[in-house]
């Protein structure tokens, strides 16, 4: 596909990259405007696959992008970001409501990240951002560059030129989700004394920014990394508390097809059938997904599923190979943590019902991953 041609105005589009270091989503709303979901590093080039992307079709970074989101405080969903939203200098900066430890000690001035077990990674890139947020705001006389997501909580409202209406509306995290944050940071940041601080054991999973986007005539979910509970949380807080008169005919899969964040009345009752369904693998755990149960699953619920690249780890390259022939039987199972980039696009043209879909090598339809596997 040519990665240089525009979107008309009235033409939304749904990218997806990964996995690289991260997944990031890019959404055309519409006329020119833009909004970048999560980031994700190209470890080849170190550069930010969504950034390129735009700056590859001439979009004005200053100014068409109206919202950089990080959905949750996971390395591979927010690897980056903080350089995303500086090439974006108009844009606001959202996140959950439900602040996870690393948002937390990033707003304070005494700096414990240590005691509380948290991810240095995630916790600088929070930083780097309120600085960013804060300059922003004192630049533009004390203007909010700053929204803090929670369900029901519309971040974007525009009437375009012809009058038809965008909204990007927040479903969670829930309040119940934000009260269990807060509880879980209490406990986490009380000292005793004589004794070290209790660890952060919230999941940052839990407190996903669930995204639904309404431009034009098109209905899009973005299922960000959200899990199905507990009671009152995640795809179950949705459920409980959101009833749409229309259906979504776009998903991005949440956390990676995995089934904790599988939920059937998901697409029973906010998708189309046989939506358009998005997703990236992840590599990086001991576990990788999506894994051969969770293609199935999914393949079973649509037939139009697209994978920026295979779920299958990535052959250890000669960098990997060296270090494992240098740690001799500590290196058992060697292997490159984050894999090549790809990107899946999809774009759809007001009025009309289809999505047009168009994949950016090693992306590929989830149908021949299954195919595949059945063949070995």
């Amino acid at each position: 596909m040519s990665t240089s041609e525009l979107p008309g105005t009235d033409i939304v589009e749904v990218s997806i990259f990964g996995p690289g270091k991260g997944e990031s989503v890019l959404v055309h709303l519409g006329n020119g405007k833009w909004i970048i979901v999560d980031s994700c590093v190209d470890p080849a080039t170190n550069g930010i696959p969504a950034i390129e992307y735009l700056d590859g079709m001439g979009v004005s970074l200053d100014r068409d992008v109206l919202m950089v989101l990080g959905t949750h405080a996971h390395d591979d969903h927010i690897a980056g970001i903080s350089r995303a939203l500086s090439f974006c200098k108009s844009a606001f900066f959202a996140c959950s409501s439900a602040l996870t430890g690393e948002e937390f000690v990033s707003i304070l001035e005494e700096d414990f990240q240590a005691e509380l077990g948290l991810r240095k990674s995630a916790y600088s890139e929070y930083r780097k951002i309120l600085d960013i947020v804060d300059d922003r705001r004192k630049a533009a006389g004390g203007k909010r560059f700053l929204k803090r997501a929670v369900e029901a909580l519309p971040l974007i409202d525009e009437t375009w030129q012809d009058g038809s209406k965008c909204r990007v509306t927040a479903l969670s995290p829930s309040h119940e989700a934000v009260t269990r944050a807060l509880r879980i940071l209490a406990n986490a940041s009380i000292a005793v004394e004589g004794k070290p601080r209790r660890p952060f054991r919230g999941d940052p999973n839990e407190f996903s920014v669930v995204l639904w986007i309404e431009s034009f005539d098109k209905i899009i979910l973005l299922g960000a990394d959200l899990v199905n509970g507990p009671v009152g949380c995640g795809w179950m807080g949705i459920l409980s508390e959101f009833a749409p008169t229309e259906v979504a005919s776009l998903f991005k899969v949440p956390h990676h097809g995995a089934p904790n964040a599988d939920h059937p009345e998901v697409w029973e009752r906010l998708l189309a059938k046989d939506p358009v369904a998005l997703l990236a693998p992840f590599s990086g755990g001991r576990r990788p997904r999506p894994d051969a149960a969770d293609v199935d699953r999914i393949s079973a619920r649509t037939r139009r599923a697209f994978i920026t690249a295979s779920p299958v780890p990535t052959l250890p390259s000669n960098v990997v190979k060296r270090y494992k022939a240098d740690l001799g039987n500590l290196a058992i199972n060697a292997r490159e943590q984050w894999g090549g980039v790809g990107q899946v696009r999809a774009r759809s043209k007001a009025g009309q019902c289809e999505w047009e879909v168009d994949l950016v090598s090693p992306a590929e339809e989830l149908q021949r991953v299954k195919t595949r596997r059945k063949r070995r």
